[in-house]
Order: structure tokens, then sequence, then C-alpha cells
């Protein structure tokens, strides 16, 4: 038996005798021989007197060795801790993620171009024009645009008119018949993208 040893060692280490010790702790000096030989165990209270003789606690006395559960427990909150950094990382990183997506979406959509434009350079009384036809996606003439005055004289009605070529073309048209002509070469630019 465990602690029979165990009272023998902490009574000796104590230097007492089972006399002193029975006196301590209010038994018999038989009481306490027989648990040192194993014969029978103290109860609780017994058990209690004990370990407040020797300066020992309960765990001590029926050498009830904490240290390896508290080792264990000790290893799970670390792994416990380990996981929640873990997840903590994780749900960090997605959530810088989804907030540069959002931004690189948004700006992507913001900035998108709403159509394109073609333009077309004429010269009439030796000024030199340029006409600009902006339209949308879907090929929807969005607005015309020049930088003289000619656009007041030659009365466009957007509206007239399906496709921005067939736009242009009545603006070169126009500006042919009052003398004047255009550079039907360079007026179609695809990849002039207008915001």
């Amino acid at each position: 038996m465990e602690i029979a040893n165990k009272i023998q060692k902490l009574r000796k280490r104590n230097n007492m005798s089972q006399e002193e010790l029975s006196n301590k702790i209010e038994v018999t000096r038989q009481t306490i021989s027989n648990w040192e030989n194993g014969i029978s165990a103290p109860d609780i209270k017994q058990a209690k007197d004990l370990a407040k003789a020797f300066n020992v606690t309960l765990d001590e006395l029926v050498e009830n060795d904490i240290r390896d559960t508290l080792i264990k427990k000790t290893t799970n909150i670390e792994k416990l801790a380990g996981m929640t950094i873990k997840f903590i990382e994780i749900l960090i990183f997605l959530i810088v993620v989804s907030i540069i997506s959002i931004i690189f979406f948004a700006n992507y959509y913001r900035t998108k171009p709403v159509g394109q434009s073609i333009v077309t350079y004429c010269k009439l009384n030796d000024d030199i024009n340029y006409y600009q036809v902006k339209f949308d996606n879907n090929r929807n003439i969005l607005s015309v645009d020049s930088d003289g005055n000619y656009l007041n004289a030659i009365n466009i009605h957007i509206e007239e008119y399906k496709k921005p070529e067939d736009l242009l073309k009545f603006i070169e048209n126009t500006i042919k018949s009052k003398g004047g002509e255009c550079d039907t070469s360079k007026y179609y630019d695809p990849n002039k993208q207008i915001r």
C-alpha cells in the first residue's frame, strides 16, 4: 500500500515517533503502526490531519501527482490557444482578401468605360475641326462634340441615326456640301474609350 510507505517516510522526515504522531492527530500508536504496515488506512478526516501534521497537501500524502494533470491541462490549453490563433489569422486573412476584392471590383466597375467614340477631322474655310461621336457599348449614340462652331450650323438630330458611323457620314457630307473636306481615313478609333 503506497500510503503506508508515505506515512512512514513523512513521519521519519519530520523526526516523529509513532507515539508523537498519534498524539498529534488523536489516534492510538497502534493505529499509526497499522497504517504504516498496510493493515489499515486512514479515513479522509484522519488523512487531512496527517497532511496537516506533516505540512503537506492531501494530494502529496496520497501521492496523487497533480503535476501530470496540470501539465496535461496546460498542454491542452496551449493547443487550444494555438488553434484559436490560427483561426483568427485565417479569419483576418479572409477579411483582408474580401476588402481588397471589394475595393478592386468597385474600382473596376466604377472606371468601366461607358462606350467608345468615332472622330473625324474636317477642314472648312481654312479651319480644321474635329467631330466626335460618342456611343455606348450597345452602340447607342450618346453625344456629338466639336472644337468649332459648326455643330450649330449642321443642325444634328441624334435620335435620327441608329449607328454612330451614319451620324459621322452625315457630318462629313454636310461639310463637303459647304465646300469643305473631311479625313475619313482617321475617323474611327476603336481603342479610344470614353468615360
